[in-house]
């Protein structure tokens, strides 16, 4: 008999940790996948915020006397644009024509729209605001047409950014305990 010790791992062992890797990987593959659409979904709600944001300070920086206005188009192509007429359409990417979102910065005329390009698999699912689709901000103080936007990703994840009628804008997490980051609304 040999009574020399085995050294090394036999077969069984290692075709074990093979399977216990392929069941670790089954589980964390749609869980990453999910992690990457709501990182999605939180960085598209705080560019938006940003440009809700930049769209008050424009309206109280300028010292022209007409508000500004983000018109929103909701839907899985949503689009939304920045301008100081009431009916600006985000749907022209054309700035000659004449509903196209313009706007002036610098002594300078615009297109100023963004659609759902950049943020795959995110809807714009609701705009509502005391002036229906759109945002108005006016240039005395900043005041703003109250009202929120909803966001969802494909996961069902929502988020919501919500407009005070004081010009405060806020990212809230809907029907939720604050998760991510967020506050619950």
């Amino acid at each position: 008999m040999d009574d020399r010790q085995q050294q090394g791992i036999t077969l069984v062992e290692v075709l074990l940790a093979l399977g216990l890797l392929v069941l670790l990987i089954t589980q964390a593959v749609p869980a990453f996948g999910q992690w990457l659409e709501r990182q999605r979904l939180h960085s598209m709600a705080r560019t938006l915020a940003a440009e809700l944001q930049q769209a008050r300070q424009e309206a109280i920086v300028q010292g022209d006397s007409r508000p500004v206005y983000l018109h929103f188009r909701p839907g899985p192509g949503w689009c939304y644009g920045i301008s100081r007429r009431p009916d600006c359409d985000c749907r022209q990417r054309d700035a000659a024509h004449p509903e196209a979102c313009l706007f002036t910065t610098r002594n300078v005329q615009r297109l100023t729209r963004r659609d759902a390009g950049p943020w795959p698999g995110i809807t714009l699912i609701r705009a509502a605001f005391s002036q229906g689709a759109s945002a108005r901000f006016d240039p005395l103080r900043g005041l703003a047409s109250a009202g929120r936007l909803e966001l969802e990703n494909r996961y069902g994840d929502q988020l919501q950014i919500r407009v005070s009628p004081l010009g405060r804008i806020r990212l809230c997490r809907p029907g939720a305990r604050g998760a991510w980051g967020v506050e619950p609304c």
